[in-house]
Formats: structure tokens, sequence, C-alpha cells
């Protein structure tokens, strides 16, 4: 079954996981909005290591592709050169990446971005061999949950594009019963929100992701921190990890950099402060878990 979210998921772990790079300096002065708490840039926020990111983030605040030319390789590069392209509309900045016009697309909510995307070369993911262009068009059918937008696809991915709008605008269980896992998940997700009910989520399958994840949207839907008491009160040794990505999403729901302040480990903190200044610059594409 397709993984629709996967260049979220992709953008998601690389902020995580750490990356590598040269930083130049940036010569211009934060605004008050792009400062975060303390007068600091979210730049600056970040870890003195976390020296991709910082590159990443300074590329996104100057709206300038020149600072992504310093990340190393394995680094946040592409990523980087995708958000600036995002933030121009110029999709000349794309060169041969598939998914920065998938992500143009999907982050303008708009359509017409998506015949610009190639549609030959199969994605390597998803439900048979559905090309960037396919996922493009689905994308951007999900966000504005308009089924409309399915009928530029080919029959069977069409009739996939409705199945999926459906079960992530469920409103009822009865909905999910004869999904498979991952669909299941998204669909007891859309249930939970619908119905503002965080007991939904419990009633997911028993592994601590979907649970966790669930949680984590109704976090990110209604900026609410105690949504995150599933994560905190997690007998996993690792509840940490889900405690921290659940505030930052709260934090970025509410463009509120102060909530990453109650985050201890430094490199985490400062990757919050910088997914909170991304979401602020109307880069969405994080928080579709």
């Amino acid at each position: 079954m397709a993984k629709w979210k996967i260049l979220a998921l992709i953008i998601v772990i690389v902020v995580v996981a750490g990356c590598t790079g040269q930083t130049p300096e940036s010569g211009s002065q934060p605004s008050s909005r792009e400062s975060g708490t303390f007068g600091t840039s979210p730049c600056e926020k970040l870890a003195p290591e976390d020296l991709g990111n910082k590159a990443w983030c300074n590329a996104i605040k100057n709206v300038d592709e020149s600072f992504c030319e310093s990340i190393s390789s394995g680094g946040p590069i592409d990523l980087c050169y995708t958000d600036v392209a995002a933030l121009k509309k110029d999709v000349s900045l794309c060169n041969q990446l598939h998914y920065c016009l998938v992500f143009i697309g999907a982050n303008a909510n708009d359509p017409s971005f998506c015949a610009k995307v190639d549609a030959q070369t199969p994605a390597g993911s998803g439900y048979r061999e559905n090309s960037y262009q396919d996922n493009c068009y689905i994308e951007v059918a999900l966000l504005r949950k308009d089924s409309s937008i399915c009928s530029y696809l080919t029959d069977y991915l069409k009739q996939h594009c409705l199945d999926e709008i459906s079960y992530k605008t469920a409103t009822n269980l009865d909905m999910c019963k004869n999904l498979i896992y991952e669909d299941r998940t998204y669909c007891y997700t859309s249930v939970a929100v619908a119905t503002k009910d965080i007991s939904v989520c419990d009633s997911a399958d028993s592994e601590l992701i979907s649970k966790s994840s669930c949680h984590d949207v109704m976090a990110a839907e209604f900026g609410d921190l105690s949504f995150c008491n599933y994560a905190q009160n997690s007998p996993y040794s690792d509840s940490s990890y889900f405690l921290n990505n659940c505030k930052t999403l709260v934090a970025m729901k509410n463009n509120d950099p102060s909530i990453c302040e109650t985050i201890s480990d430094p490199l985490i903190k400062g990757r919050c402060h910088f997914r909170v200044y991304r979401f602020s610059k109307n880069l969405h594409r994080d928080i579709n878990l």
C-alpha cells in the first residue's frame, strides 16, 4: 500500500538524525518573528556541531540557495535546495530532484505544479509503480481533501487516491475495520481528530508506533501538550524521543519556540527551534505523520 507521506518523513528524519557541513555566516539581522526566544535567531539556536542544519536554516532565512552549497555529502543539501525552491516557487532550482517538484506542488497546495513533475520515472515506493507526478497529485488531493484531483490519475491510482481520502477523513471507527495495518493506523488517527477523542488512539493496534503517532497527530492538530502525556508516561527506554517530538509538534502548531526550551537535550532543542521556524515559513511538509 502506498506510503504517500515519504517526503515528510524524510524531512523529519534528517532534522532529527543529524547533519554535517560548513555554514556561512548570515549577514542579515533576524526579525522579531524569526528570533524565537531571548531575541536569538533560530539558526543560532542550533547546536554548534549541527552545521548542516545551520546552513539549511540560513538558506531559508535568507531565501538564498548559496547557503546550501556548503553542506557536505550526506547532509540535507537536497532538502535545503527544495525548501528554497518552494519559497521562491522556482522549479529551476529543483534541477533533477523529482521530489523537489512534488514538494513544491504539495506545499503550494496547487495541482498545476504537478504537471511539471516527471510522469515517467517510478518514485520507487508506493502502490505498484506510481510516478513522481502521481505522488504529487495524490499529495495535493490529500491536503485539500479534494477527490476531484484524483481524476488526473490513471484508473487504479484514481481509485486508490479516492480510498485514501476516504479513510484519512474518516469520522467513525466502522470505516477502519477492514483496512490493512498502515491504512488502519491513519484511519484511527483521522477518527480521533474528527471526534477530538484521544481514547480512540488507544484503540489502535498494539504497536507503540501506532499509538504514539496518533497522539502526535492529535498534539499537532490541536496544539495541546496534554496529548503528549502518552509519550511522557511510556515504559519504553526511548520515551524521551517520543516526548521531545511531541513537544516539537505542539511548538510548531502554536508557533511557540518557548516550548522548545523545555527540552533538555541541546541538539534536539535546537532542532525544535528550527522546525518551528520552518513551519512559520509555510514549509508545512514536516508534520504529516
